[in-house]
Protein backbone atom coordinates (compact mmCIF):
# COMPACT_ATOMS: atom_id res chain seq x y z
CA UNK A 1 0.00 0.00 0.00
CA UNK A 2 3.34 2.52 0.90
CA UNK A 3 4.27 1.44 -2.72
CA UNK A 4 1.45 2.62 -4.11
CA UNK A 5 0.48 5.58 -2.71
CA UNK A 6 4.55 6.34 -3.62
CA UNK A 7 3.27 6.15 -7.22
CA UNK A 8 0.38 8.39 -6.80
CA UNK A 9 2.79 11.19 -5.79
CA UNK A 10 4.54 10.40 -9.00
CA UNK A 11 1.92 10.97 -11.32
CA UNK A 12 -1.09 13.20 -11.86
CA UNK A 13 -3.15 10.65 -13.17
CA UNK A 14 -3.93 8.69 -10.68
CA UNK A 15 -7.45 7.58 -10.49
CA UNK A 16 -6.83 3.89 -11.16
CA UNK A 17 -4.58 3.70 -8.56
CA UNK A 18 -6.83 4.96 -5.81
CA UNK A 19 -9.17 1.63 -6.87
CA UNK A 20 -5.88 -0.34 -6.40
CA UNK A 21 -5.38 1.23 -2.51
CA UNK A 22 -8.18 0.35 -1.61
CA UNK A 23 -7.95 -2.72 -2.60
CA UNK A 24 -5.08 -3.12 -1.74
CA UNK A 25 -5.85 -2.09 1.54
CA UNK A 26 -8.56 -4.38 2.17
CA UNK A 27 -8.77 -7.31 0.54
CA UNK A 28 -7.81 -9.25 3.47
CA UNK A 29 -10.58 -7.65 5.69
CA UNK A 30 -13.56 -9.92 6.16
CA UNK A 31 -17.87 -9.57 6.50
CA UNK A 32 -17.78 -10.66 9.92
CA UNK A 33 -14.73 -8.37 11.18
CA UNK A 34 -12.00 -11.06 11.82
CA UNK A 35 -10.21 -9.85 8.87
CA UNK A 36 -7.53 -7.38 8.97
CA UNK A 37 -5.61 -4.83 8.86
CA UNK A 38 -8.58 -2.76 10.42
CA UNK A 39 -10.85 -5.01 11.29
CA UNK A 40 -13.83 -3.01 9.37
CA UNK A 41 -16.84 -5.63 8.81
CA UNK A 42 -19.53 -5.61 6.84
CA UNK A 43 -20.26 -2.21 4.51
CA UNK A 44 -17.76 -0.67 6.54
CA UNK A 45 -15.55 -2.54 3.82
CA UNK A 46 -15.13 -0.32 0.80
CA UNK A 47 -16.73 -2.37 -2.17
CA UNK A 48 -13.46 -2.76 -4.01
CA UNK A 49 -12.43 -4.31 -1.35
CA UNK A 50 -15.12 -6.78 -1.32
CA UNK A 51 -15.00 -7.89 -4.49
CA UNK A 52 -10.92 -8.59 -4.40
CA UNK A 53 -11.30 -10.62 -1.68
CA UNK A 54 -13.45 -13.42 -3.72
CA UNK A 55 -11.56 -13.10 -6.76
CA UNK A 56 -8.05 -13.39 -4.68
CA UNK A 57 -9.62 -16.47 -2.46
CA UNK A 58 -10.70 -18.15 -5.99
CA UNK A 59 -7.66 -17.63 -7.82
CA UNK A 60 -5.78 -18.26 -4.78
CA UNK A 61 -8.21 -21.62 -4.71
CA UNK A 62 -7.44 -22.64 -8.35
CA UNK A 63 -3.38 -22.81 -8.64
CA UNK A 64 -0.80 -24.44 -7.11
CA UNK A 65 0.91 -22.78 -4.16
CA UNK A 66 4.27 -23.85 -2.21
CA UNK A 67 2.17 -25.10 0.50
CA UNK A 68 -0.69 -27.08 -1.74
CA UNK A 69 -1.74 -28.06 -5.16
CA UNK A 70 -4.58 -26.32 -6.76
CA UNK A 71 -7.95 -26.90 -6.05
CA UNK A 72 -10.62 -27.71 -8.94
CA UNK A 73 -12.91 -25.03 -9.61
CA UNK A 74 -15.86 -27.06 -8.03
CA UNK A 75 -14.35 -27.29 -4.66
CA UNK A 76 -13.60 -23.73 -4.73
CA UNK A 77 -16.85 -22.51 -5.27
CA UNK A 78 -17.47 -24.86 -2.42
CA UNK A 79 -15.13 -23.19 -0.26
CA UNK A 80 -16.52 -19.87 -1.37
CA UNK A 81 -19.80 -20.16 -0.87
CA UNK A 82 -19.27 -21.22 2.74
CA UNK A 83 -18.06 -17.75 3.45
CA UNK A 84 -21.04 -16.41 2.52
CA UNK A 85 -21.68 -14.28 5.39
CA UNK A 86 -18.48 -14.78 7.47
CA UNK A 87 -15.84 -14.07 5.16
CA UNK A 88 -17.29 -12.50 2.44
CA UNK A 89 -20.08 -9.85 1.47
CA UNK A 90 -23.51 -12.50 1.23
CA UNK A 91 -24.84 -10.25 -2.16
CA UNK A 92 -21.24 -10.07 -4.19
CA UNK A 93 -21.44 -13.97 -3.47
CA UNK A 94 -24.46 -14.70 -4.67
CA UNK A 95 -23.04 -13.07 -7.85
CA UNK A 96 -19.91 -14.32 -8.12
CA UNK A 97 -21.73 -17.56 -7.72
CA UNK A 98 -24.27 -16.86 -10.29
CA UNK A 99 -21.50 -16.40 -12.80
CA UNK A 100 -19.04 -18.76 -11.33
CA UNK A 101 -19.17 -20.72 -14.88
CA UNK A 102 -18.23 -17.80 -16.32
CA UNK A 103 -15.11 -17.98 -14.22
CA UNK A 104 -14.94 -21.56 -15.00
CA UNK A 105 -14.82 -20.67 -18.75
CA UNK A 106 -11.79 -18.27 -18.58
CA UNK A 107 -8.80 -19.73 -20.50
CA UNK A 108 -6.12 -20.62 -18.10
CA UNK A 109 -3.78 -22.04 -20.32
CA UNK A 110 -0.22 -22.09 -18.85
CA UNK A 111 -2.06 -22.14 -15.35
CA UNK A 112 -2.02 -25.25 -12.84
CA UNK A 113 -5.70 -24.76 -12.25
CA UNK A 114 -6.10 -28.24 -14.33
CA UNK A 115 -3.31 -30.33 -12.67
CA UNK A 116 -5.93 -32.08 -11.20
CA UNK A 117 -7.88 -34.72 -13.46
CA UNK A 118 -10.95 -34.01 -14.21
CA UNK A 119 -12.38 -37.80 -13.29
CA UNK A 120 -11.70 -37.06 -9.70
CA UNK A 121 -15.07 -35.93 -7.55
CA UNK A 122 -14.54 -32.22 -5.92
CA UNK A 123 -14.07 -34.69 -2.26
CA UNK A 124 -10.85 -36.41 -3.75
CA UNK A 125 -9.52 -33.11 -5.53
CA UNK A 126 -10.00 -31.21 -2.05
CA UNK A 127 -7.90 -34.17 -0.50
CA UNK A 128 -5.20 -34.03 -3.27
CA UNK A 129 -4.87 -30.72 -3.38
CA UNK A 130 -4.23 -30.35 0.53
CA UNK A 131 -2.22 -32.51 0.70
CA UNK A 132 1.13 -31.05 -0.72
CA UNK A 133 0.78 -28.10 2.16
CA UNK A 134 3.68 -28.81 4.37
CA UNK A 135 6.75 -30.84 3.12
CA UNK A 136 6.66 -34.39 4.47
CA UNK A 137 3.50 -33.78 6.61
CA UNK A 138 1.19 -36.02 4.49
CA UNK A 139 3.62 -38.89 4.82
CA UNK A 140 4.47 -38.15 8.42
CA UNK A 141 0.74 -38.04 9.40
CA UNK A 142 -0.34 -41.24 7.15
CA UNK A 143 1.94 -42.93 9.08
CA UNK A 144 0.72 -42.09 12.25
CA UNK A 145 -2.58 -42.78 11.74
CA UNK A 146 -1.70 -46.12 10.08
CA UNK A 147 0.29 -47.28 13.72
CA UNK A 148 -3.00 -45.98 15.92
CA UNK A 149 -5.63 -48.22 13.51
CA UNK A 150 -3.21 -51.40 13.59
CA UNK A 151 -2.90 -51.34 17.20
CA UNK A 152 -6.63 -50.31 18.00
CA UNK A 153 -7.68 -53.37 15.68
CA UNK A 154 -6.44 -55.81 18.22
CA UNK A 155 -7.27 -53.40 21.31
CA UNK A 156 -10.22 -54.72 23.56
CA UNK A 157 -11.92 -51.41 23.94
CA UNK A 158 -11.71 -49.64 20.54
CA UNK A 159 -11.55 -53.09 17.72
CA UNK A 160 -15.04 -53.06 17.41
CA UNK A 161 -15.33 -49.55 16.30
CA UNK A 162 -11.92 -49.26 14.35
CA UNK A 163 -12.60 -52.72 12.35
CA UNK A 164 -15.93 -51.22 11.09
CA UNK A 165 -13.77 -48.65 9.40
CA UNK A 166 -12.15 -48.75 6.00
CA UNK A 167 -8.00 -48.04 6.64
CA UNK A 168 -7.61 -46.26 3.41
CA UNK A 169 -10.53 -43.96 3.63
CA UNK A 170 -9.98 -43.26 7.25
CA UNK A 171 -5.93 -42.25 6.50
CA UNK A 172 -6.85 -40.19 3.45
CA UNK A 173 -9.68 -38.59 5.09
CA UNK A 174 -7.59 -37.25 7.77
CA UNK A 175 -5.49 -35.17 5.55
CA UNK A 176 -8.76 -32.70 5.90
CA UNK A 177 -8.79 -32.22 9.09
CA UNK A 178 -7.42 -28.78 9.35
CA UNK A 179 -8.80 -27.73 5.80
CA UNK A 180 -10.79 -24.80 7.42
CA UNK A 181 -7.08 -23.31 8.14
CA UNK A 182 -7.27 -21.20 4.76
CA UNK A 183 -9.46 -19.03 6.09
CA UNK A 184 -7.11 -17.87 8.63
CA UNK A 185 -4.41 -14.99 7.92
CA UNK A 186 -1.26 -16.24 7.39
CA UNK A 187 0.34 -13.75 9.44
CA UNK A 188 -1.69 -14.85 12.44
CA UNK A 189 -0.61 -18.77 11.45
CA UNK A 190 2.70 -17.60 10.81
CA UNK A 191 2.79 -14.95 14.11
CA UNK A 192 5.53 -15.62 16.86
CA UNK A 193 4.05 -13.33 19.04
CA UNK A 194 1.39 -14.55 22.01
CA UNK A 195 -1.95 -14.46 19.98
CA UNK A 196 -5.00 -12.10 21.33
CA UNK A 197 -8.41 -12.92 21.88
CA UNK A 198 -9.63 -11.62 18.61
CA UNK A 199 -6.50 -13.76 16.25
CA UNK A 200 -7.38 -16.27 18.75
CA UNK A 201 -10.63 -16.98 18.12
CA UNK A 202 -10.20 -16.64 14.13
CA UNK A 203 -7.96 -19.59 14.62
CA UNK A 204 -10.93 -21.21 16.48
CA UNK A 205 -13.78 -20.23 13.77
CA UNK A 206 -11.11 -22.50 11.37
CA UNK A 207 -13.17 -25.35 12.84
CA UNK A 208 -16.58 -24.11 11.75
CA UNK A 209 -15.70 -23.46 8.28
CA UNK A 210 -13.86 -26.46 7.38
CA UNK A 211 -16.91 -28.47 8.50
CA UNK A 212 -18.95 -26.08 6.22
CA UNK A 213 -16.61 -27.04 3.83
CA UNK A 214 -16.87 -30.66 4.17
CA UNK A 215 -20.55 -30.76 4.65
CA UNK A 216 -20.54 -28.67 0.87
CA UNK A 217 -18.94 -31.88 -0.50
CA UNK A 218 -21.07 -34.15 0.77
CA UNK A 219 -23.56 -32.48 -1.01
CA UNK A 220 -21.82 -32.69 -4.36
CA UNK A 221 -20.72 -36.32 -4.19
CA UNK A 222 -22.42 -39.52 -4.33
CA UNK A 223 -20.40 -41.66 -2.49
CA UNK A 224 -20.04 -40.30 0.88
CA UNK A 225 -17.79 -42.36 2.76
CA UNK A 226 -14.85 -40.79 2.73
CA UNK A 227 -16.18 -37.34 4.30
CA UNK A 228 -17.85 -39.12 6.90
CA UNK A 229 -14.43 -39.69 8.82
CA UNK A 230 -13.65 -35.91 7.72
CA UNK A 231 -15.98 -34.29 9.07
CA UNK A 232 -15.59 -36.12 12.47
CA UNK A 233 -11.93 -35.17 11.91
CA UNK A 234 -12.54 -31.68 11.02
CA UNK A 235 -15.22 -31.11 13.95
CA UNK A 236 -13.53 -32.70 17.05
CA UNK A 237 -10.31 -33.18 17.09
CA UNK A 238 -9.77 -29.79 18.82
CA UNK A 239 -12.15 -30.90 21.48
CA UNK A 240 -10.63 -32.09 25.16
CA UNK A 241 -11.26 -34.88 27.03
CA UNK A 242 -12.01 -33.22 30.07
CA UNK A 243 -14.93 -30.77 28.40
CA UNK A 244 -12.82 -27.81 27.89
CA UNK A 245 -11.99 -28.42 23.93
CA UNK A 246 -14.09 -26.04 20.89
CA UNK A 247 -16.19 -26.00 19.40
CA UNK A 248 -18.81 -27.82 21.20
CA UNK A 249 -17.11 -28.43 24.51
CA UNK A 250 -17.96 -32.29 24.54
CA UNK A 251 -15.73 -34.32 26.41
CA UNK A 252 -14.73 -38.27 27.45
CA UNK A 253 -16.80 -40.92 25.18
CA UNK A 254 -18.98 -37.95 23.42
CA UNK A 255 -16.20 -37.27 21.61
CA UNK A 256 -15.99 -39.43 18.49
CA UNK A 257 -13.50 -41.43 18.25
CA UNK A 258 -11.74 -40.25 14.90
CA UNK A 259 -11.09 -36.91 17.06
CA UNK A 260 -9.58 -38.14 19.57
CA UNK A 261 -7.03 -40.08 17.53
CA UNK A 262 -6.06 -37.33 15.26
CA UNK A 263 -5.91 -35.42 18.71
CA UNK A 264 -2.82 -37.01 19.79
CA UNK A 265 -1.47 -37.62 16.67
CA UNK A 266 -1.74 -33.40 15.64
CA UNK A 267 -0.47 -32.48 18.59
CA UNK A 268 2.36 -34.98 18.76
CA UNK A 269 3.46 -33.86 14.86
CA UNK A 270 3.07 -30.20 15.98
CA UNK A 271 5.47 -30.48 19.05
CA UNK A 272 7.67 -31.88 16.75
CA UNK A 273 8.11 -29.87 14.20
CA UNK A 274 9.32 -26.46 14.07
CA UNK A 275 6.38 -23.34 14.34
CA UNK A 276 7.30 -19.53 13.82
CA UNK A 277 6.50 -19.43 17.87
CA UNK A 278 9.21 -22.14 18.72
CA UNK A 279 11.38 -24.46 18.07
CA UNK A 280 10.35 -28.47 17.55
CA UNK A 281 10.86 -30.32 20.76
CA UNK A 282 12.42 -34.38 20.83
CA UNK A 283 10.62 -36.93 20.33
CA UNK A 284 11.00 -37.96 24.02
CA UNK A 285 9.39 -34.14 25.35
CA UNK A 286 6.68 -34.85 22.92
CA UNK A 287 5.52 -37.98 24.53
CA UNK A 288 5.93 -36.73 28.49
CA UNK A 289 3.78 -33.84 27.45
CA UNK A 290 1.21 -35.91 25.73
CA UNK A 291 1.26 -38.81 28.70
CA UNK A 292 0.70 -35.32 31.11
CA UNK A 293 -2.42 -34.35 29.24
CA UNK A 294 -4.02 -38.45 29.95
CA UNK A 295 -6.76 -38.09 31.22
CA UNK A 296 -7.38 -34.06 30.46
CA UNK A 297 -6.84 -33.63 27.09
CA UNK A 298 -6.38 -36.93 25.53
CA UNK A 299 -8.52 -40.23 26.06
CA UNK A 300 -6.17 -41.93 28.76
CA UNK A 301 -6.98 -45.44 26.94
CA UNK A 302 -5.00 -43.90 23.70
CA UNK A 303 -3.02 -42.54 25.50
CA UNK A 304 -1.69 -45.82 26.72
CA UNK A 305 -1.64 -47.09 23.88
CA UNK A 306 0.68 -43.97 22.22
CA UNK A 307 2.64 -44.40 24.95
CA UNK A 308 3.30 -48.05 24.23
CA UNK A 309 3.85 -47.88 20.50
CA UNK A 310 5.67 -44.35 20.82
CA UNK A 311 8.93 -45.70 19.35
CA UNK A 312 7.17 -46.62 16.26
CA UNK A 313 6.38 -42.65 15.82
CA UNK A 314 10.10 -42.14 15.25
CA UNK A 315 10.34 -41.66 11.92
Amino acid sequence: MDIIRKIEEGTSENEFLKYAEVMAETHHERWDGMGYPHGLAKENIPLPGRLMAIIDVYDALTNDRPYKRAFSHDVAIDIISAGRGTQFDPAVCDIFIEHEGEFKDIDLSGSSSSSLPSNLTPAIAAVTSESGKKSGYVARMSRYLEIFFDALLEHESYSGIVSTWDKDLFIISAQLHDIGDITVADYILKKADELTKKEFENIESHVEFGLKIIRELKESVEDKSMLYHAEMLVGTHHEKWDGTGYPLGIKDFKIPLQGRIMAIVDVYDALTTDRSHRSKVTHDEAVEAIKNGSGIQFDPGLVEVFVRLNDEFKI
